[in-house]
């Protein structure tokens, strides 16, 4: 019966055209986008940071951490790690930028509905390491990127190791899908379509 049914209508974005990206196996940049509360997993984040530095990592790894919040002088202080860039707050020209001139996109959110950064990212064509919470398995999968366990360092430092160790080719097809899934399932005329859809059928 109808009466029990459930409809995910999904967040959207506006992509514009493809942002074609160069892919080395050298050094790479990672972007993390949110407030800096406990939810967002930020701690996660920069535990697994601390471990892959003392593993080799510290040249070969960039995290740029985007956000303000009331955990954000705590970490500032806490994190201050050499290859970890805290931003503040960004307007959207350079949010914009930082999506074009990332590599990677992380998020290690502990709960979430439908994060619209995931989906920005993705319309910039950023594969996407996520947590496995709320619909972040609508947006992320081993085609675009990493769907990984909530609050665990260990999950979240391999899926970084591992899309470091990819080739080229290998990052630019978790990237080209990324872009593809936002043109095919999230833009704003997809979803506007499925409100509609949504509302015939309750007047039909």
């Amino acid at each position: 019966n109808g009466k029990n049914k459930v409809v995910v209508l999904p967040n959207a974005v506006n992509p514009g055209p493809q942002v074609e990206r160069k892919f080395t196996d050298e050094k790479i940049s990672l972007l993390f986008v949110g407030r800096f509360a406990f939810n967002k997993g930020i701690n996660i984040l920069m535990e697994a940071v601390r471990q892959l530095n003392k593993e080799g990592y510290l040249n070969r790894l960039q995290f740029n951490i985007v956000g303000k919040g009331p955990l954000y002088e705590q970490y500032i202080k806490e994190y201050n790690f050499p290859n970890v860039n805290f931003l503040g707050f960004a307007d959207d020209d350079l949010l914009i930028s930082l999506y074009q001139s990332n590599d990677l996109f992380v998020f290690p959110t502990l709960f979430e509905g439908m994060p619209t950064v995931v989906l920005e990212a993705m319309a910039a064509s950023m594969p996407i390491i996520v947590t496995d919470t709320g619909a972040t398995a609508e947006l992320v999968d081993s085609g675009n990127g990493y769907l990984i366990e909530t609050a665990n360092i260990r999950a979240l430092k391999w899926a970084i190791q591992q899309y470091y160790q990819l080739k080229p080719e290998e990052k630019k097809a978790l990237s080209d899908k990324s872009y593809q899934k936002v043109v095919e399932k999230f833009t704003w005329k997809k979803v506007a379509r499925l409100h509609l859809d949504l509302f015939d059928n309750f007047m039909a």
